[in-house]
């Protein structure tokens, strides 16, 4: 990955990794106070379990975001001739319903799509990531540019072709 995108993607994340940590924390409080009040009503059980399991939740997405700072934070700027995560991927693609009738969908005529190619893909505001396990991802695992592609998700077909990978 050039050093531009891998600049862009790592401050993305430590902001990400911010507020993921303050909803943590906060998480972290809210359990620590329902814990207390249980001692003393047996109503605020539920409360309690709502509280661990959005604990959990966002302990997941900050080992998550962590996971993935560490992926790029160690990447090289190897020129890249394959897609191999972690990467930035360019491609041309459209996307067509596979469902009888099988029609090219209107919105997905031949466009571009740019996005991150990593290994540990996740859902971050504001970037546009492919992880190695999505159906996309192992479409273009080692392809090169100029390369065609094709894959199934759900009821749709996406095919396209390698434009640019950094």
């Amino acid at each position: 990955m050039n050093q531009k995108r891998k600049k862009i993607l790592l401050n993305r994340l430590e902001k990400y990794l911010v507020q993921l940590q303050e909803n943590t924390d906060r998480s972290q409080k809210t359990l620590q106070y329902y814990a207390e009040q249980a001692l003393s009503s047996w109503s605020i059980a539920g409360e309690r379990k709502h509280a661990e399991t959005e604990l959990k939740l966002t302990q997941d997405l900050l080992e998550k975001a962590q996971l993935i700072r560490r992926e790029v934070a160690s990447s090289s700027e190897a020129s890249l001739v394959r897609a191999f995560p972690p990467c930035f991927v360019v491609i041309t693609s459209t996307i067509y319903r596979t469902s009888p009738p099988a029609i090219e969908l209107e919105d997905s005529k031949k466009k571009d799509d740019r996005f991150y190619f990593l290994e540990a893909g996740s859902q971050i505001p504001g970037l546009k990531m492919i992880s190695l396990s999505s159906p996309l991802g192992q479409a273009i695992l080692n392809k090169r540019m100029g390369e065609r592609f094709s894959c199934e998700v759900g009821t749709a077909t996406i095919s396209g072709t390698i434009k640019r990978i950094e």
